[in-house]
């Protein structure tokens, strides 16, 4: 059991490592090809970048990645959650290691299935915080490729894709209103 523990905590802490990659990558790349598509549209070029909105999209999905950790901030304080992402280090210049202690998972064993569930939680919200976040990325880099024609997605999908984004970061949020909700009140 500590081994799998140990494993997710690890799986999201290299999750957050790996989003921030992305979001920097993708979104650069997606500003060099707006600007290149703005150029290519002045000089009166015809290509892929050029047709339609490609550019603007280009522009604003890249503005989208380039500032993430804001539209994740606002997307959660839309829906009432405090979580809060952040693509930087800490003071000292790394990303805190997450570990549990096995005496308090232990002792939650003894307080029933509401603490188990909590303690479950606390120990695996690193990798529903950092998963969450990489699905929202995949959601919005789908609806781009989908308003650029490059995939048959449906704006609907992409949406709900994102909403459970959400609810995926602030899992322990959510789990609180089920217990609320089977407790009866």
């Amino acid at each position: 059991m500590v081994g799998i523990l140990s494993f997710c905590a690890s799986l999201g802490n290299a999750l957050g490592w790996l989003l921030p990659t992305l979001c920097y990558i993708v979104g650069g790349s997606m500003m060099i090809s707006a600007i290149w598509g703005f150029y290519g549209r002045a000089t009166l070029q015809n290509g892929l970048v050029t047709r339609g909105f490609a550019p603007e999209i280009l522009f604003l999905g890249s503005g989208t990645l380039l500032s993430f950790p804001q539209f994740l901030n606002v997307l959660n304080r839309s829906f009432g959650f405090s979580t809060t992402a952040s693509l930087t280090q800490g003071q000292d210049g790394g990303v805190a290691a997450y570990s549990f202690d096995a005496a308090a998972f232990n002792q939650a064993v003894s307080q029933g299935p509401t603490s188990l569930m909590k303690a479950m939680i606390d120990v695996f919200d690193p990798y529903f915080i950092s998963y969450g976040g990489l699905i929202a990325f995949l959601a919005v880099k789908r609806q781009i490729d989908r308003a650029q024609g490059r995939n048959d997605s449906s704006t609907g999908m992409n949406v709900t894709a994102l909403i459970g984004s959400i609810l995926m970061m602030n899992i322990e949020k959510v789990s609180q209103i089920g217990t609320w909700a089977i407790q009866g009140h």
